[in-house]
Order: C-alpha cells, then sequence, then structure tokens
C-alpha cells in the first residue's frame, strides 16, 4: 500500500501531494483533520492512521456503522453535543445503539455499485437499516 503523503499549499490549506497513489475519499477524511490539527497549534502531534484495507481489491464492498448512542467527545462544545443527540434521536442510534454512515455494495446481477450515504443512513428506519445489513452481508464478496 502507498503512503499518503501531505503538504500544505501557499494558501495554507492542507492537500495530497500529487503522484500519490491515494484513495480520494480516504485522503479527503485525512486532509480534514490534518488541517484542524494545523489550526489549533499542534506541532508533532500524533494521531492514528489506519490502512486502506480494500487497497488492491477489484470491486471491494464497504459498511460505515456508528456504533453507540454517545456520539460526541467530552471536550465538544455544547451546540456540538446537541447536534449530536439530536442526530441520535432521529435515526436508529438511539432504538439500536447504532446507525449507518454509508454502504458501498457491488452487486453482481446490475454490474454495479449501490451507495448508501450518511444522509440517507440518518433517514433509514429499523426496517430499512435491518434490510440494509442483511443485504449487505449476502452479497458482499462474492
Amino acid at each position: 500500500m502507498a503512503a499518503v503523503m501531505f503538504r500544505v499549499n501557499e494558501e495554507g490549506r492542507v492537500e495530497v501531494e500529487e503522484g500519490r497513489d491515494a484513495h480520494y475519499w480516504a485522503a479527503n477524511c485525512q486532509i480534514k483533520v490534518v488541517q484542524r490539527l494545523l489550526a489549533a497549534g499542534s506541532t508533532g502531534a500524533n494521531f492514528i492512521l489506519l490502512e486502506n484495507v480494500v487497497h488492491g481489491m477489484r470491486r471491494p464492498c464497504v459498511l460505515d456503522l456508528k456504533d453507540g448512542t454517545r456520539q460526541h467527545g467530552d471536550d465538544a462544545p455544547l451546540e456540538k453535543q446537541n447536534a449530536q443527540r439530536r442526530k441520535c434521536a432521529e435515526s436508529t442510534s438511539a432504538a439500536l445503539g447504532v446507525r449507518m454512515v454509508g454502504m458501498e455494495l457491488y452487486e453482481e446481477s446490475t454490474s454495479s455499485y449501490q451507495f448508501v450515504d450518511k444522509m440517507q443512513g440518518r433517514r433509514m428506519d429499523e426496517r430499512h437499516l435491518r434490510a440494509c445489513l442483511l443485504r449487505f452481508v449476502r452479497g458482499a464478496g462474492r
């Protein structure tokens, strides 16, 4: 797997170095983290960078779930805490302790990917979440 290298451009924004083999979505998530660390004045800050486990796979299927009923950090501002509580109450997180954040599933029957984004995941009811999870488990890895 190729390493993701960052640089700070002339405007002070973090970007991925060109010419690197990096997964676009993952790199953009990482850019946001690095940008926040720099904005907070962090120097030499340590953080964990997870490996891209789907790198090199032909048709990877990915399921992203948010686990738990509390979704804010201890140091989150009150406004953020309230927003996170509202998201929890309005989704399956409150009742089931889990919410779908995203899904990317390759379906052989259509030779295409089916996607669920975080906004769709927030609107899911319990029945729809269970159906998506079942569809993923049955279809992934075929």
